[in-house]
């Protein structure tokens, strides 16, 4: 297990977290990239699962165990997490508003069948965090495909290609149809072209894993190179969503192959326990906090004084943290047990 990257997963989530509350709050504007930590758990999650499972997907039954897998860590987890978002959504909005919400039998069959992310609404379908689980899930799904129909040489170009074309995608989606260049948050497609993104972080990943022992990423984690590294990926997150966004990708795969020994200065700060505590929850982070937005987001603009928003954000970070330790204890973990013993043990189980 990576403990470094590990780490720096806790770090995203709640860099996520921080994103969200900073729309309500007036935040700094170097928070206004922070939504490119979810490019940074593309790529993460690319190189955890190619180093684990790439090498043995070699039939119909790896394949079923694989999906099985990945099925058992993200679906109990998000469909849990989902309707407790339409519960809570409802305790607001009928008290306030006099309506009740809840999904149309099209976006109940898409939240269900985590198609969400596809271009199918126009806007955002359950929990709005959910797209990239959509994405991520249906990732796993191609990925798992071309490990089983290729090869060393003709899978590496296949990952290559399908990152390039990702990011070609989302490149045409921030510049033409969300025009970004004028409007910002570039490279932020989410319930339209958020497979393109994961698409393009994912397989970047994939391929530093696939070349994790070669010399040229090796060289990577020297110490000041990986200091450089992320550097570099700070400043990327810290662009506020401009053009240098398009980078992210790039930046974040760097970063990943520069903690790829779990070594080196950046690597032990992420191996501190606060962090490894982060990076354990930080699946669950990523979907308790979205369950309470929608209090948050009424509850800010009525609050008046600098006292009482800290309060609110002290109360909302507090409730996200006990919701998602409640949510890791009784849901995630569990149920990943419990899916990894439905599955022979012919591939090694991804951790980081």
């Amino acid at each position: 297990m990576n403990k470094s990257l590990e780490g720096v997963r806790g770090t995203a989530a709640l860099l996520v977290v921080a994103y969200h509350m900073g729309g309500d709050f007036n935040a700094p504007h170097a928070l206004d990239g922070g939504y490119l930590a979810v490019d940074l758990f593309f790529v993460l999650s690319g190189f955890v699962i190619c180093a684990a499972y790439a090498n043995h997907i070699n039939d119909g039954a790896d394949l079923r165990n694989f999906m099985v897998r990945r099925f058992g860590r993200l679906y109990p987890a998000y469909i849990v997490s989902t309707f407790a978002y339409f519960a809570l959504l409802n305790l607001v909005s009928t008290p306030l508003r006099g309506e009740h919400v809840a999904p149309t039998s099209g976006e109940l069959a898409a939240i269900l069948t985590l198609t969400q992310s596809f271009p199918m609404f126009g806007h955002f379908v359950g929990s709005p965090v959910t797209w990239s689980i959509s994405s991520e899930f249906y990732v796993y799904v191609l990925f798992g495909a071309l490990c089983l129909a290729l090869r060393g040489r003709a899978r590496v170009l296949a990952f290559a290609v399908l990152s390039a074309i990702g990011l070609a995608v989302a490149i045409y989606q921030s510049l033409i149809v969300h025009s970004c260049i004028t409007r910002g948050a570039c490279l932020n497609g989410a319930f339209d072209f958020g497979y393109a993104r994961c698409l393009t972080g994912f397989f970047a990943g994939a391929l530093v894993a696939n070349y994790r022992h070669h010399a040229s990423v090796v060289a990577f984690t020297r110490p000041l190179t990986q200091m450089l590294a992320f550097a570099l990926a700070v400043a990327v997150i810290c662009s506020a969503g401009r053009a240098t966004a398009f980078a992210a990708p790039v930046a974040f795969a760097v970063l990943v192959a520069s903690l790829s020994s779990d070594s080196g200065p950046i690597a032990r700060l992420f191996t501190l326990r606060p962090f490894q505590m982060l990076g354990a929850g930080s699946y669950a982070l990523y979907l308790a906090h979205d369950i309470f937005r929608p209090y948050l987001d009424y509850l800010a603009p009525h609050a008046a004084t600098a006292a009482t928003r800290l309060a609110l954000a002290g109360a909302f970070l507090a409730i996200s943290f006990v919701s998602a330790y409640l949510l890791h204890v009784a849901v995630e973990n569990p149920f990943r047990a419990r899916f990894h013993a439905w599955t022979p043990r012919r591939a090694p189980v991804a951790t980081a």
